[in-house]
């Protein structure tokens, strides 16, 4: 239950801090021409409608978020105490193995919600859906149930299993690493630059699937060149416009994604620490 607790908390903070990124993410992931510079797409975003433009689609992202942050945590937490107690692997190899559990757990969860909040994102929708709830109604109706769970389904799992797997492993390589000396101050600042570095790298390795995954949900059911499964969707991309293109998005994503990972552990950790503190008392 601590697990869980914790990893809603950290959802809920995760959304309202990286949101504008994932906004930016998805825009230049769907583009399929050159994107304008990060500062350029903030601005554009903010000339479209304000601040509220940044947040569009936040709605089924806080609401997927907090449970997909539960799983995610929670699996990997069980998994982890798991190998602990019945494997002689050394840290890093049980939390990499522990983040690939993590990963089809957590995009379960949040597949649902990541459909409709890709299609809210969506330039070219933003008149098609009065808000959220109108977008997931209108899929029902012209799609059916099965779209909010077969949609990039394969990518999502893709995209979580390996930013979870390199991330937690890199964090717990850099905290078996990290001396013990200095102050409190010094090493949970230590730790809050190690989860964003640790963030962006994962990011490096999982940037392909979060690609295929957009441009699959994005689609509807009238596409005329619709995009088929992960691998097909990734060598079409490399085939139309190159290599360079399954990183569309990175420098957003990477903050994004930096962001999610300074917050991330650490605020987990932080979390069970309190609710761990107020039982005992």
């Amino acid at each position: 239950m601590e697990a869980l607790a914790s990893g809603a908390v950290v959802g809920a903070i995760e959304c309202a801090v990286c949101q504008p990124f994932d906004m930016i993410k998805t825009r230049h992931q769907l583009n399929r021409g050159v994107n304008p510079s990060l500062a350029a797409s903030l601005s554009i975003l903010y000339q479209e409608g304000g601040v509220r433009r940044f947040y569009r689609g936040v709605i089924p992202e806080f609401a997927g978020m907090v449970p997909k942050s539960s799983a995610m945590y929670a699996s990997y937490e069980w998994a982890r105490r798991g190998l602990q107690r019945h494997t002689s692997l050394d840290e890093v190899s049980t939390c990499f193995l522990a983040g690939i559990a993590s990963g089809p757990a957590e995009a379960a969860v949040v597949q649902p919600f990541q459909v409709v909040k890709v299609r809210m994102q969506t330039k070219e929708y933003v008149g098609r859906y009065v808000g959220s709830f109108d977008c997931a109604m209108q899929i029902l109706r012209s799609e059916g149930v099965a779209a909010f769970a077969r949609s990039g389904a394969g990518a999502t799992v893709w995209r979580n299993t390996v930013w979870n797997s390199i991330y937690f492993s890199a964090m717990a390589q850099v905290r078996t690493g990290r001396s013990s000396e200095g102050s409190a101050t010094y090493n949970k600042l230590l730790e809050l630059a190690s989860g964003f570095m640790c963030g962006v790298l994962a990011t490096a390795f999982n940037a392909p699937f979060d690609v295929a995954k957009s441009l699959q949900q994005s689609q509807l059911p009238d596409a005329t060149q619709p995009y088929g499964g992960t691998a097909a969707t990734l060598v079409r991309v490399v085939r139309e416009e190159g290599v360079s293109a399954c990183w569309a998005g990175f420098q957003a994503k990477a903050i994004r994604m930096g962001l999610a990972g300074l917050v991330g552990l650490s605020s987990f950790d932080a979390v069970q620490w309190l609710l761990k503190g107020a039982k005992a008392a």
